[in-house]
């Protein structure tokens, strides 16, 4: 005697799919295997498991993307922050310290004194600077 024809609710199917559920997991809900999911997703639906698994997760990826962006735009800092990051190739400048050897300190007092001072040096560098 043959078993029981399972009822499998594609809808149960899709949300799992979208959450990023494992096959297995989802045959498990409904108490089959991963061999029978894939048959009966030909069988009901009319196309490969892969195909309308791989839909369903892409659905599920562009949903959180969409729920994200609302909340960056709702004013959730931290996700501005980090969609900034991701999409606009945005960074945090990292402040460095300038090393500086005793020698290029005695080259760069040379210098100054050679400008004329360091009001001189100021403000000929700042011209120099404004005019980059």
């Amino acid at each position: 005697m043959a078993r029981p024809r399972t009822s499998i609710d594609w809808k149960i199917v899709s949300e799992n799919l979208r959450a990023d559920c494992s096959t297995v997991g989802i045959a498990s809900i409904f108490g089959i295997g991963a061999d029978t999911l894939y048959t009966r997703c030909v069988e009901d639906n009319g196309i490969p498991w892969t195909e309308y698994a791989q839909k369903e997760r892409a659905s599920g990826e562009d949903l959180l993307r969409m729920v994200q962006y609302q909340q960056a735009l709702g004013g959730s800092v931290p996700l501005l922050i980090w969609l900034g990051k991701q999409r606009l190739n945005q960074s945090e400048k990292q402040k460095t310290e300038l090393q500086v050897s005793p020698v290029e300190c005695e080259n760069i007092d040379i210098v100054i004194e050679r400008m004329g001072g360091v009001k001189a040096a100021r403000e000929i560098l700042a011209g120099a600077i404004g005019n980059w």
